[in-house]
Parts: structure tokens; sequence; C-alpha cells
């Protein structure tokens, strides 16, 4: 009779045991969904912010680096090769972002030189 008394308690504790497993894993399952779900609603209102970031840029703010708005023509009042380099660096400024010499020349101090060398 003790071991039939052995063997219901070892199935009994087998049959707890799973049973814990099995609920602690639903649970955990359950968590991580709703966790998954929070970060997907988030993720969603951060690109929508973005989106509207970059859209609100684009109508307000102008094209370059300074912040100057400049003409889209230069005239031609003067010495007509002037008038060439205004327009060619004006455009270097607005597409590619470069930096203007005055604005380098006053944040001088924050830039760091790199030397590489290589065989």
């Amino acid at each position: 009779m003790s071991v039939r008394r052995n063997v219901i308690y070892a199935g009994l504790t087998f049959s707890l045991a799973s049973l814990a497993f099995s609920l602690g894993s639903w649970t955990a399952e359950r968590h991580i969904e709703q966790q998954l779900a929070v970060n997907d609603a988030r993720l969603t209102a951060l690109s929508e912010d973005v989106a509207r970031g970059v859209e609100r840029r684009r109508a307000v703010e102008p094209a370059g680096t300074t912040g100057d708005l400049q003409p889209a023509v230069v005239a031609a009042a003067g010495d007509a090769r002037n008038a060439i380099v205004d327009e060619v660096k004006r455009q270097l400024q607005t597409e590619m972002g470069l930096f203007p010499v005055r604005l380098l020349r006053e944040r001088r101090g924050s830039f760091v030189e790199l030397n590489a060398y290589d065989n």
C-alpha cells in the first residue's frame, strides 16, 4: 500500500508542477503580448511625429545651413564672373548643406583636428 501512495503522491506532484509551469508560461506570454502592443503603439506614434516634423520643417525652414533666405536669381549688376561665383556658392550651400566660410571662422575653436596616417 505504501508503493501505491508514493505513486499517487508523485503523480499529484507532477500534475501540480505541470499546472504551475503552464500557468506561468501563459501569464508570461500574455505579458509579452501586451508589452509588444504597447511598443507598437509607441513606435507608430513616434513615426507619425517624425513625419509631421519633417513636413513642418520642409514647409517652414529655408534650404541651406545659415538660415538666411537667398534670392533664387542672382542680380546681373557688377562683374559677371563674381555673379557666377556667388550663384555657384549659393547653390552648393543649398544643395549640399555646406557651411559658409564666415560661420566656420566664427566657430573655429569648436572643431578638432584629426591626423591619420596609413602605410
